[in-house]
């Protein structure tokens, strides 16, 4: 998978360390590589949560199934 600036992604696993649950949605603010991007974690009215550096193995596209429960910071 090809992934660009600005797309919507959800992540298909737990990542522990960082407080990330698999299913938590994010937008890709940077590309550092073909395997690891930028993204940015943030509440619905648009207030930032996160921003970190992920693998893209640990997520896939967005799609109008998916919703947002991140938490942590509320």
């Amino acid at each position: 998978m090809t992934y660009h600036e600005l797309d919507t992604v959800v992540l298909t696993r737990d990542i522990p360390e960082l407080a990330l649950r698999s299913g938590e949605i994010g937008v890709i603010v940077h590309l550092h590589s073909a395997t690891i991007v930028e993204v940015e974690f943030g509440k619905a009215a648009g207030r930032t949560l996160l921003v970190t550096p992920l693998p893209t193995n640990a997520m896939r596209p967005a799609a109008d199934r998916d919703f947002s429960s991140f938490s942590p910071g509320a």
